[in-house]
């Protein structure tokens, strides 16, 4: 089973992105990066949206509601530097987001996700992946997940939530997840709620071709060999990924800035602050269900 490092703005930088393949994530999902903002040629956002060549599988997520400027901006980030694959974003629950008319609201009208998935079909022949939500308000995400389907997208990856649930714990809905995976053909991503390897056995016997890790990542970039391995970084291990991490930090914030660069330093640090003493993590068993995209 394919492990995902999810897409979160602030989140999923380059450095960060370089720490969690480093410790087993397979796939990488890049920070939110806006359509409009692209097609107008801000240059934080040209530089957010920069894959670095060797990094293995990442997804550039764009997020936007109008196909145009979401098919341009596909366009203009391959043209400067081709990522593995583009993800449309239709599962932000914020209100930033929302109040565009982006993200989860997209849940709202099919017709609307027919066209922005067909528009971003036709701008690419890489990998195309969707995210979604179980609904807006109401549960619509079997609908929404079969137009996705339907104007070819290459994979699907659902947050098993309601837009009006947010991330509120115990709203997360796997069995959703599951029933999805059963229906489409192609391969469907759970997202929510994964912070160990005993939160993977419920979809041992499912369709579920992998899982997205989110916040469960936040100083725990290791979340992904624990996972596979079934063993815990011990305290030097920690330490010395920190100080990668910091240091990779340092490195990719050049092409920004300094505060930029001691934000991300900073969040992280509290981050890795609150990591518990090592302890044994039980071995997970699962098969590997997913070949390439």
């Amino acid at each position: 089973m394919r492990l995902y490092l999810a897409p979160m703005a602030e989140i999923s930088t380059a450095a960060f992105r370089e720490i969690c393949y480093r410790n087993g994530a397979d796939v990488c999902y890049s920070e939110m990066i806006s359509a409009k903002a692209v097609m107008f040629n801000n240059k934080k956002t040209i530089k957010m949206a920069m894959v670095r060549p060797e990094e293995p599988r990442t997804f550039v997520q764009i997020f936007g509601s109008d196909p145009d400027d979401i098919a341009g901006a596909i366009r203009r980030i391959e043209e400067l530097c081709p990522p593995y694959g583009f993800d449309i974003n239709m599962g932000c629950p914020m209100k930033k987001v929302i109040k565009g008319r982006n993200g989860a609201f997209l849940m709202t009208d099919p017709d609307k996700v027919r066209r922005i998935v067909r528009a971003a079909r036709a701008a690419t022949k890489k990998p195309l992946s969707v995210k979604i939500r179980k609904g807006y308000i109401h549960e619509n995400g079997s609908e929404v997940a079969a137009i996705i389907e339907e104007e070819g997208a290459d994979l699907l990856v659902i947050h098993p939530r309601l837009k009006t649930q947010m991330f509120l714990p115990g709203t997360c809905d796997p069995d959703f997840s599951i029933r999805l995976a059963a229906e489409r053909k192609i391969p469907v991503i759970h997202s929510g709620d994964v912070t160990g390897p005993k939160d993977l056995e419920r979809f041992a016997d499912s369709r579920v071709a992998g899982v997205m890790i989110g916040r469960g990542t936040f100083g725990r970039p290791w979340i992904f060999d624990e996972i596979r391995h079934g063993v815990a970084k011990n305290a030097e291990e920690r330490k010395a990924i920190m100080k990668l991490h910091f240091n990779a930090i340092r490195i990719y914030s050049r092409q920004l800035s300094e505060k930029a660069m001691m934000s991300e330093i900073k969040k992280n640090a509290v981050w890795y602050s609150r990591v518990r003493r090592c302890r044994r993590v039980p071995q997970p068993c699962l098969s590997d269900r997913m070949g390439r995209i």
